[in-house]
């Protein structure tokens, strides 16, 4: 189990853009960051910095969302260890 990575954050964001009807470069473009840095988000190997966060909120994901979301992933990295 500890090879599996949290995902509520990454899954928040796939799905997010899903809704949004982007691709990841699309999106990637939307928000102001690089297809490869979301590409990193979407696989749970890194997670948005503050200012990243701050543009989810501006397209639309709900402040709760996140905060549950890093609730979580936080949580289940804990229980790896």
């Amino acid at each position: 189990m500890a090879n599996k990575k949290s995902g509520a954050v990454r899954d928040l964001i796939k799905k997010t853009r899903a809704d949004l009807g982007m691709s990841q470069t699309k999106f990637a473009e939307y928000i102001g960051t690089t297809p490869a840095v979301l590409q990193r988000w979407e696989s749970a190997t890194t997670s948005p910095s503050g200012l990243m966060t701050a543009r989810l909120i501006e397209v639309g994901v709900s402040v709760q969302d996140l905060i549950d979301a890093f609730e979580q992933d936080a949580a289940a990295k804990q229980k790896e260890r």
